[in-house]
């Protein structure tokens, strides 16, 4: 899920990444790479889905150097 989050983040398409996020919601508490999470808040809040981007972005902070 990770690689496909990244490729959709590069190719701006921040309904698939929606879209993979509500797919997949179980195996976002796994997620290893913080910057997956920032790509996901970010696609959340270009969509308007604020509640989503809030609850990704502090999922990264602890993580982040």
């Amino acid at each position: 899920m990770e690689e496909a989050v990244r490729a959709l983040g590069y190719l701006s398409d921040d309904k698939g990444i929606c879209r993979l996020y509500r797919q997949y919601l179980p195996l976002v508490s796994q997620v290893e790479d913080p910057m997956v999470l920032v790509i996901m808040g970010s696609a959340a809040a270009n969509l308007g889905h604020f509640r989503t981007a809030r609850w990704l972005w502090p999922a990264f902070t602890p993580t982040w150097p």
